[in-house]
């Protein structure tokens, strides 16, 4: 025999008694022979291989004659997964079987002594839960019942439910109609005519089960507004704005819902008729309005009007109370103060002369009043009730004084203005040496 021969054949010797040596394979993360399995789990089979050598798993559904499906996953791999979804009810088989190769892998065979077998229990699956009642409710305006509006008005539609998969909402008007089959939501249609809003909801699964809700929107006549004008303010200040007037007014409307969507004033002078200023205000809400330097003029009567506009653009108009604007321009107070020496001192005597500017009559001068007001112990000397006057201080320091200037037209304007008052700076008298 030659020696290549003889290594065959020991060779060949040594991996037959390999394979006959090997252990039964080991099942491993499945549960207990008999345990019951929920049909549509996944169960996972593991295994601990035996050699190096293939291992196979089969499996053996209920009902079947023969092994369905089987994997062989070579080399040192031990698990599986097996999806029971498409299975009935009754027992699953998972089986391992180990396949031994002699003659240098040449030969190979099942080794039915190392077959490991578990059989699992599949229940039944549950019978499915009775479909739960729908409920759809719908709302416009807040309300569950028949609403009347008028033509043309904004409404808001809110609509939800419940154990509901889908609703249809009649009308819809949202830019994507498929949000109108959502199970809640929302939308605000302007109604110009009689019009149900309904929802319609089914159950999730399709079934028979579904509910409805309607609520009827109604068209009513549109009732114009009305306006009521109240008395004209004056301007706050003349001195500063004299013709800044301001109108104000309210507004009613019987119909739900309705709002001033705009206004128009009118000027006339009462003395021609002419309309002489207007202004149309539209979108606005706002009840008044301040007239602007420049509309006015001075000493006249004026008559306004005021209309506004529903927001379904009914009309209602009213008359204001007249109003006259001062004669003329006020006062434009000012004055000014002399004294001796490089600046007021203590118990020095200061003129102050008036030099207001007035826009009244000449020849009511004679009317024209002022008034001189001293504090921080500036006190008067002369008259503080003439155009010039005189006072002096008491004490150093700042001091306020303020001056009212009323017109032959009774028209008053006042200015205040500050003095700084120091010590009193001794007199000096220079002798001649002896």
């Amino acid at each position: 025999m030659s020696r290549f021969t003889f290594v065959i054949l020991f060779l060949g010797l040594f991996f037959a008694l390999v394979g006959t040596v090997q252990a039964a394979p080991v099942l491993s993360s499945l549960p207990p022979a008999g345990s019951t399995i929920t049909i549509g789990n996944t169960v996972d089979y593991g295994w601990s291989p035996v050699s190096t050598r293939d291992n196979c798993i089969h499996f053996f559904p209920p009902g079947a004659v023969g092994w369905s499906s089987w994997v062989c996953l070579g080399r040192n791999i031990g698990s599986y997964s097996k999806n029971t979804t498409s299975l009935n009810e009754g027992s699953l088989s998972a089986e391992v079987r180990t396949k031994k190769c002699r003659f240098l892998g040449l030969i190979c065979s099942w080794d039915y002594s190392n077959v490991i077998k578990i059989n699992l229990v599949l229940p039944p699956p549950p019978s499915p839960s009775p479909p739960q009642e729908v409920v759809a409710d719908i709302k416009v305006n807040g309300s569950d019942k028949d609403i009347s509006v008028v033509r043309g008005s904004e409404v808001d539609v809110i609509w939800s439910s419940v154990n509901a998969g889908s609703c249809d909402i009649t009308p819809c008007t949202l830019s994507f109609p498929n949000t109108c089959k959502s199970t809640g939501g929302s939308q605000r249609p302007v109604v110009n005519s009689t019009t149900d809003f309904t929802a319609i909801c089914s159950s999730p699964d399709g079934s028979e089960f579904s509910a409805s809700d309607t609520v009827r929107v109604n068209i009513v006549k549109n009732t114009p507004p009305t306006t009521g004008p109240l008395q004209p303010q004056s301007p706050a200040d003349y001195c500063i704005s004299p013709l800044t007037w301001t109108l104000k007014w309210n507004f009613y409307d019987p119909d739900e819902g309705s709002y001033q969507s705009g206004y128009e004033i009118k000027f006339f002078d009462v003395a021609t008729g002419r309309e002489v200023f207007s202004r149309l205000s539209y979108p606005s809400s706002s009840n008044s309005y301040a007239v602007s330097a420049g509309a006015l003029n001075f000493n006249k009567t004026y008559s306004w009007t005021i209309k506004v506009w529903d927001n379904k653009l009914a009309t209602g108009e009213a008359t204001g109370e007249n109003f006259t604007t001062i004669p003329h321009s006020a006062p434009k107070v000012d004055f000014r103060w002399t004294f001796s020496g490089q600046r007021p001192a203590i118990n020095e005597v200061i003129n102050f002369y008036d030099e207001t500017t007035f826009y009244d009559q000449i020849t009511f001068a004679a009317k024209r009043k002022w008034l001189w007001t001293f504090w921080d112990d500036l006190v008067a000397v002369g008259s503080t009730t003439t155009f010039n006057t005189q006072a002096k201080a008491l004490s150093q320091g700042e001091k306020k004084i303020l001056l009212q200037s009323t017109d032959a037209d009774g028209l008053t304007c006042s200015k205040t203005k500050t003095l700084q008052i120091g010590r009193k700076v001794p007199k000096i008298k220079e002798i001649f040496p002896r």
